[in-house]
C-alpha cells in the first residue's frame, strides 16, 4: 500500500543492508515468491509477494498553467527516451511556453542506455558521458544534432541517484539548465551483482560515470544552483503536495517565469 515502509526482505533488515542491496534482494525471477515485512500504521506486517514484470511509464507530463511544462521521470529505462521525446514535443508545440521543469527527485537511476539517449534530446554537441571501467578503459558517448532549445529547470533531492544525477549534471553543463532542490545522493558508479552459491550476493563496482566536463560525483553528489530545502512536514506527504505546497517546484516555476 502507499505509505508502507519495507523493513525486512527475507528476514534481513533493509536498514542494515542499505537501499541498493535491498532492492536487489527484492528483485528476482518472474513468478517466484519473496517475503517482505512492511511497517503500516505502526504495525509490522509480513507479506509474501509474487514477483512480476512491472511495466510502468517512467515519464509523466502535465502543464502548469498555460506556459510551464512539467515532466516527472521516475526512473531511466529503455523506454524513457521515447516517452520523454513525446512529452517534449507536446511542450514545444505550445505557443508562449516559457520552459520546462524536469523532476528527478526520488529517481534512483536505472538503465545507462536510457539516460544517454534521454540526454541526447537536450545536448547537441560534445560528449554526453564517459564511462571508465576498473581497468581504465574509457567509453565515450557523443551527442548528436537536433537537441531541444528550451529553458529547463531540474528538480533534485537527496534521493536523486546514479543515472538521474548524471542526467541533471550533464544538462546543466551542456544545455544551461538550472538545478533546484538539494544535493543528490552521490552515486557516480555502476555495479554488478554476483549471486553466490550460498544464497548471498556480492556487489562489485565496475564503472565510473563522468559528465561532459569530466566530473564524477560519486560520494559527493550534484550540488544544486539554488538550494531549496523541503520542510519535514512537506517531506512526510511528498506525493500529496499541491504545486503551491511544493516549495522546490514553486521555486522552479518562478525561475522560468522570471520572478525567482
Amino acid at each position: 500500500m502507499v505509505g508502507d515502509l519495507i523493513m525486512e526482505v527475507e528476514g534481513e533488515s533493509t536498514v542494515a543492508m542499505g537501499f541498493y542491496p535491498s532492492v536487489n534482494k527484492i528483485a528476482g525471477k518472474e513468478n517466484t515468491v519473496v517475503n517482505i515485512t512492511v511497517l503500516r500504521g505502526g504495525q509490522l506486517i509480513p507479506c509474501d509477494i509474487i514477483r512480476e514484470v512491472v511495466d510502468i511509464p517512467s515519464v509523466e507530463f502535465r502543464m502548469i498553467g498555460e506556459d510551464i511544462g512539467y515532466i516527472s521521470i521516475a526512473e531511466f529505462n529503455s523506454k524513457t527516451p521515447d516517452q520523454l521525446k513525446e512529452k517534449m514535443e507536446k511542450i514545444i508545440g505550445i505557443s508562449g511556453v516559457k520552459g520546462c521543469i524536469i523532476d528527478v527527485r526520488n529517481n534512483g537511476g536505472g538503465d545507462a542506455g536510457g539516460v544517454i539517449n534521454s540526454l541526447d534530446l537536450f545536448i547537441d554537441q560534445g560528449l554526453i558521458v564517459s564511462f571508465v571501467d576498473k581497468n581504465g578503459n574509457k567509453n565515450e558517448y557523443p551527442a548528436h544534432e537536433g537537441a531541444y532549445d528550451i529553458p529547463v529547470v531540474i528538480l533534485t533531492n537527496e534521493s536523486t541517484a546514479s543515472a538521474a544525477e548524471l542526467f541533471a549534471e550533464a544538462i546543466r553543463e551542456s544545455a544551461n539548465a538550472r538545478i533546484v532542490g538539494t544535493t543528490t545522493y552521490g552515486k557516480g558508479v555502476s555495479q554488478s551483482v554476483i549471486n553466490l552459491r550460498d544464497g548471498t550476493a556480492l556487489v562489485v563496482t565496475d564503472t565510473k560515470y563522468y559528465t561532459p566536463n569530466g566530473q564524477n560525483y560519486d560520494g559527493i553528489g550534484v550540488v544544486p544552483d539554488f538550494e531549496v530545502i523541503m520542510p519535514e512536514e512537506q517531506l512526510a506527504h511528498f506525493y500529496e503536495l499541491t504545486d503551491s505546497e511544493d516549495n522546490q517546484l514553486s521555486y522552479g516555476i518562478n525561475l522560468l517565469k522570471g520572478t525567482g
